[in-house]
C-alpha cells in the first residue's frame, strides 16, 4: 500500500506535466524524428546530420542506438507519434520505480536482512524509490521522449535476473546497450561480476545471449558503414572523412594534466555548490555514498559479497565514475549532475542499505534525515515544473520555416544550431552546428557536403559560426516570426568545385 501510494502520487505528477506534450527536448527531438521515419515505414533513418558527420544525403541510415526509436515508432504507428512520445516514457518511469523497489529489497535481503531496513511497513526500498522518483533530472527525462526511462527498465530488470538466469540477464543487458550505447560498460561489469563469483556457466550464457541480441543490429550497420569499426557501435559514424567531426572533449596534454583532470572531476562530482555534481541531481543524499564507503571500511567489512550486490556495486561505480573521463567544452563541462549521472542511484541504494542496515543510531539517523531533505527538495522542484502552463508549440517562426520549405524546397538541407528541434517540427532535413564554432569549419561543411540553406535566430548574429559568411557565402532570403524571436533563412552560395577536390567516399 505504501509503494502503491508513492507510485500513484508520482504518476499523477508526471502525467500532469505539460512539457513532454508540447516540447520534445533536444535529444528527444532527434529520437522523435527517427521514430517518425520508423512509423512511416522508412526504417531506421535520420533527417539530421549531427556533429558534422558529413552525411551526403538526407534522410540517411543512422547508427543511433535503435531500441527506443523502434519502440517509439512502433507505438506511434498505432496511437500517433505525439501520444506515444508523451505516454510511453512516463509509463516506463513508473515501471522503473517498481523494479527499483524490488531490486533494493533483494539487495538488502542478501546483505543485511529485510528486518534491519524495515520500520512498521516502511522500508529502505520506499526511501530509494522516493529519492529516484523525486529526482528532478530523472523526472524531467521521463517527461520527454528520452532514452532514460527505457534504459533503466532494462538495467534494473537485468540486475534482478542475475541470480536466476545468466542468459536472461545478458539479453536484457544487450537491450540496455541498444537503448544507450554507454551501457556497454554496464554489460561488461555484470559479466565481470559473474566471473568474480565463479559462475562460469552463467557468465558464458550471459555472453552468448548478449551477442545474439546485438547481432541483428551489427548486421544492419554493416549494410552502410564500411568498414564497420567498434567506434561505430558507440558513437556517430562519419561519412565524409575530409570533414573533421565535432570534438566535444577538453584537450589535455601529457600524463600530469590528464591526472589533474580526473582529480578535478572527482572534486566536481561531490561539490555541493556545483550544478554539475551528483549533489545537484540527488540533493545532499549524494554525500551518503562516500560516507557509506568510509563506514564500510571503518567496520572492516571485507567478507565476500553476494552476486547481486556485487553487480550493483560494480555497475553503479563504472557508470557513475566513468564520467570523470568525460570533460567537455560543449554544453556541460561535467555530466555528473545531468542525465548521464542518474545511474548513481545504484550506489545511493547500497549506501542506504549500509548505513541503515549496518550503522549505529547516529548513522541511521543521518541517512534517513538527509534522504528526507533531498526527497522534499526534489519534490518541490517537480511541483514547480508541474504547474507550468503550456505555451504555443511549435512557435510561429519554426512553423513558418516548415511551411516555406515544404512549398519551395522540400528536399533542401538546412544548417542550424537547432537542427534536432527543427527536424521534429518540420519534417525537413537539417545539419547541426554550434554557435561557438570556427566559421572555417562551417565553410568546410558547405563545400564538402550538400547544404542548401542556413537558418539562424535573433541573437545568433554575434555567433562565431556566422562570422564573415553572411553577405559572401550566405544571402538572407526570408525572415520568419517577429523580433526578438525572428528566424533568418539564408541561401548558401557554394564555391565552384576545383580539380583538386577529394572524391566522395564509396556508398555516399
Amino acid at each position: 500500500m505504501i509503494l502503491a501510494t508513492i507510485l500513484v502520487g508520482l504518476g499523477a505528477a508526471i502525467f500532469s506535466q505539460h512539457n513532454g506534450e508540447t516540447e520534445l527536448g533536444v535529444d528527444g527531438s532527434y529520437y522523435f524524428q527517427v521514430a517518425r521515419h520508423v512509423a512511416a515505414g522508412h526504417g531506421l533513418v535520420t533527417s539530421v546530420c549531427l556533429y558534422h558527420q558529413g552525411l551526403k544525403r538526407l534522410p540517411a541510415k543512422t547508427n543511433i542506438y535503435p531500441l527506443w526509436p523502434l519502440l517509439l515508432g512502433g507505438a506511434g504507428r498505432v496511437m500517433g507519434m505525439t501520444t506515444a512520445a508523451r505516454l510511453l516514457p512516463r509509463a516506463m518511469f513508473l515501471v522503473d520505480l517498481l523494479l527499483l523497489y524490488l531490486l533494493t529489497l533483494r539487495v538488502a535481503e542478501r546483505t543485511v536482512g529485510l528486518n534491519a531496513v524495515t520500520w512498521k511497513g516502511f522500508d529502505v526500498g520506499h526511501l530509494v524509490v522516493l529519492l529516484f522518483g523525486c529526482n528532478a533530472i530523472f523526472f524531467s527525462s521521463a517527461s520527454y521522449p528520452y532514452t532514460e526511462a527505457l534504459a533503466f527498465l532494462m538495467i534494473f530488470a537485468s540486475l534482478l535476473a542475475m541470480e536466476g538466469s545468466g542468459g536472461l540477464a545478458g539479453a536484457l543487458a544487450a537491450l540496455a546497450f541498444l537503448t544507450r550505447s554507454q551501457n556497454i560498460v554496464f554489460a561488461a561489469t555484470l559479466f565481470v561480476a559473474l566471473l568474480i563469483v565463479r559462475r562460469w556457466r552463467s557468465a558464458a550464457a550471459f555472453a552468448v545471449a548478449f551477442l545474439i541480441v546485438i547481432m541483428p543490429w551489427i548486421a544492419f550497420l554493416m549494410t552502410f558503414i564500411k568498414p564497420l569499426t567498434p567506434a561505430a557501435l558507440i558513437g556517430m559514424y562519419s561519412e565524409t572523412p575530409q570533414l573533421p567531426m565535432f570534438d566535444q572533449s577538453v584537450p589535455v596534454h601529457g600524463l600530469t594534466e590528464w591526472i589533474a583532470e580526473r582529480v578535478r572531476g572527482v572534486l566536481v562530482a561531490f561539490n555541493p555548490a556545483s550544478e554539475m555534481s551528483f549533489v545537484h541531481s540527488f540533493g545532499l543524499a549524494a554525500l551518503l555514498v562516500p560516507l557509506a564507503a568510509i563506514h564500510a571500511v571503518w567496520r572492516r567489512h571485507v567478507r565476500s559479497v553476494p552476486l547481486m550486490p556485487l553487480a550493483v556495486l560494480l555497475s553503479g561505480a563504472a557508470l557513475s565514475f566513468g564520467l570523470i573521463f568525460v570533460h567537455q567544452r560543449f554544453f556541460l563541462q561535467w555530466l555528473f549532475g545531468y542525465r548521464h549521472g542518474l545511474p548513481f542511484i545504484l550506489l545511493l541504494m547500497l549506501a542506504l542499505v549500509e548505513l541503515i542496515g549496518q550503522g549505529e543510531i547516529a548513522a541511521r539517523s543521518i541517512a534517513v534525515t538527509v534522504s528526507i531533505i533531498s526527497i522534499a527538495t526534489g519534490a518541490l522542484t517537480i511541483a514547480r515544473t508541474s504547474i507550468w502552463h503550456p505555451h504555443t508549440w511549435p512557435p510561429a517562426e519554426e512553423t513558418q520555416l516548415a511551411q516555406w520549405l515544404m512549398q519551395h524546397d522540400p528536399n533542401a538541407i538546412v544548417l542550424s544550431t537547432h537542427a534536432q528541434v527543427l527536424s521534429a517540427i518540420s519534417g525537413g532535413n537539417f545539419r547541426w552546428a554550434t554557435c561557438q564554432e570556427d566559421p572555417q569549419q562551417i565553410r568546410q561543411v558547405i563545400s564538402l557536403v550538400k547544404t542548401d540553406y542556413v537558418a539562424a535566430y535573433d541573437g545568433e548574429q554575434g555567433c562565431p559560426f556566422l562570422r564573415g559568411l553572411v553577405g559572401r557565402e550566405l544571402e538572407i532570403i526570408a525572415i520568419f516570426g517577429q523580433a526578438p524571436r525572428r528566424l533568418f533563412l539564408m541561401r548558401v552560395h557554394r564555391p565552384p568545385p576545383t580539380s583538386s577536390a577529394t572524391p566522395s567516399t564509396p556508398g555516399g
